[in-house]
């Protein structure tokens, strides 16, 4: 019994981190522009290619293809790791994550594509070679080069669309007044400051009454002679 209870209390967490998942991808979304939505399809697009066929390799007696995940290298790995960071960036765009990036998001992304297009295009004279048999590109390799074009020239859409990013409050060191409930900022006055007997610079009402002329009336100090 407490086997089975230990495996449904398991099972019900691993379903409830997959629903709490599930539930921020899918708000993550909706908040995504038009440009953005463009450059996570292109990612995953590029991350799906990996298990397409990149080449097919023909021999005398027999042909078999070979995915981006059986050939993998450098490149392979490098443009596995262009589509995961470009998917985990839009991913905290999308939840409003304070963070800037050099040259904002829309240049990273097509410094990103424009790398990944540039990797792919030195994989087609670097293809995996053996001794009698012919290696040709195949289609997963041709989906890879559309979704990286499609990478750059979303991340150019968002250069020119200028989409504001979400406020990164450690780069603001000037903090603001609080507010208000009217909307108002709130302004705080010093309390006066007290002497140490417990007195207050304040005259009294027996000094207000003196005549201006008498030198014990509290204003402006006597000048001592010789200055």
């Amino acid at each position: 019994m407490a086997d089975r209870s230990a495996n449904t209390s398991f099972g019900d967490r691993i379903g409830e981190l997959l629903r709490n998942a599930v539930t921020r991808t899918v708000c993550a979304w909706r908040e995504l522009g038009v440009e953005q939505k463009v450059a996570a399809i292109a990612s995953i697009t590029l991350f799906a290619s990996l298990f397409l066929p990149w080449f097919q390799q023909t021999s005398p007696k027999a042909s078999a293809s070979i995915n981006g995940f059986a050939a993998f290298t450098f490149i392979e790995g490098s443009v596995l790791l262009v589509a995961v960071g470009i998917l985990v960036l839009l991913f905290a765009r999308g939840e409003k994550r304070p963070f800037h990036l050099p040259g904002g998001d829309g240049t990273v992304i097509a410094v990103g594509g424009a790398w990944v297009f540039i990797l792919l295009s030195t994989r087609i004279f670097n293809k995996p070679e053996q001794s009698g048999v012919t290696t040709g590109i195949d289609w997963g390799l041709g989906l890879a080069f559309v979704a990286s074009i499609a990478l750059i020239f979303a991340g150019i859409r968002m250069r020119t669309v200028h989409r504001p990013e979400p406020p990164n409050p450690a780069a603001s060191p000037i903090r603001r007044p609080a507010a208000s409930a009217s909307g108002s900022p709130v302004i705080s006055v010093p309390a006066p400051s007290a002497a140490s007997d417990g007195s207050t610079d304040d005259p009294t009402e027996e000094q207000l009454a003196m005549p201006f002329n008498d030198p014990r009336r509290p204003g402006k100090k006597r000048r001592r002679p010789g200055r």
